[in-house]
């Protein structure tokens, strides 16, 4: 692949420095969530399996810099913290709209309580409470 691109404008090399020591540094995880997920497109990843070369490649990543190539750790991307919070937004509107779905019933309860005790009254039936 690489040799295919060499010079080429689409040339992958800078995109698999990066990725691929990410895929070969978490391989434990993405093997784990491909054995719950097999469906899931990482299952579609070669290099995960095939553990002989993945075994040989882990001795050869770090997290450690890389001068002149990768020299500092970003963090979790912000479209990661986006989405979680998305996702308490969501939950968050889903746990309002229940409430809401429920309060025409609450009201017309109450509104028929009111009417009822109204009722009483003009009979002087007043039920007793605590």
């Amino acid at each position: 692949i690489l040799m295919a691109y060499e010079g080429d404008s689409k040339d992958p090399t800078g995109l698999l420095l990066r990725l691929l020591p990410s895929v070969i540094y978490h391989s434990e995880f993405l093997l784990s969530y491909i054995q719950n997920n097999p469906s899931h497109p990482f299952a579609t990843i070669p290099l995960l399996h095939n553990s002989v070369l993945l075994r040989r490649l882990k001795n050869l990543v770090t997290i450690e810099p890389t001068p002149g190539i990768f020299e500092h750790a970003i963090g979790v991307p912000p479209t990661v913290k986006q989405a979680s919070k998305l996702r308490r937004l969501l939950n968050t509107c889903i746990e309002t709209l229940t409430e809401v779905k429920k309060m025409p019933e609450q009201l017309i309860e109450k509104l028929l309580d009111k009417q009822l005790m109204t009722k009483k009254k003009h009979r002087g039936t007043l039920p007793v409470t605590d």
